[in-house]
């Protein structure tokens, strides 16, 4: 009886580990969604609204599934420049991919340096990368989704082999 119950936990722990990394992969790919829609919303507000680049990171702050731009304003209250306040952010955030980043950091090195119409063609760039790495990232996650389900219960199945 106990070691049906060890075998039990030890297939259930490594099904649990892969189920982690699978919600892992999701809400990565959430969170580029959410950046993607946050970064398109900037720059309708700053062509067609005018509005000032604090402003507009304070207004995408307040949302409550936002992160990132939450690491921005609280970086630039302490910092003297957004870019440098957007590279702390980027720094901190672990949910986006490192190409993402990458792309991230080249728009927050010139971002509040340009005119209005600069700005835009940034991010809208910023953004035409950011879709490619999306659909990257999105089939590369369903592949490994159907290989990490299948690969906890085989590890969990050889773990008992080897302990039996």
């Amino acid at each position: 009886m106990i070691k049906l119950l060890g075998i039990t936990f030890i297939i259930f722990s490594c099904v649990a580990i892969s189920r982690i990394k699978i919600k892992a992969a999701v809400s990565s790919l959430a969170s580029l969604r959410l950046l993607i829609g946050e970064l398109k919303e900037m720059a309708d507000s700053i062509s067609f609204y005018k509005k000032p680049l604090p402003e507009i990171i304070a207004s995408l702050k307040d949302r409550e599934d936002d992160i990132f731009f939450k690491k921005v304003f609280l970086h630039s209250e302490s910092e003297k420049t957004i870019p440098k306040a957007w590279e702390n952010a980027l720094i901190q955030d672990d949910l986006l991919p490192e190409n993402a980043k990458k792309a991230l950091n080249a728009l927050g090195r010139n971002i509040g340096n340009n005119d209005a119409n600069q700005e835009t063609e940034n991010i809208h760039f910023c953004i035409s990368e950011l879709e490619n790495i999306l659909v990257e990232t999105n089939t590369s996650a369903q592949k490994n989704t159907k290989m990490l389900k299948s690969l906890g219960v085989l590890s969990g199945i050889l773990i008992v082999i080897l302990f039996i």
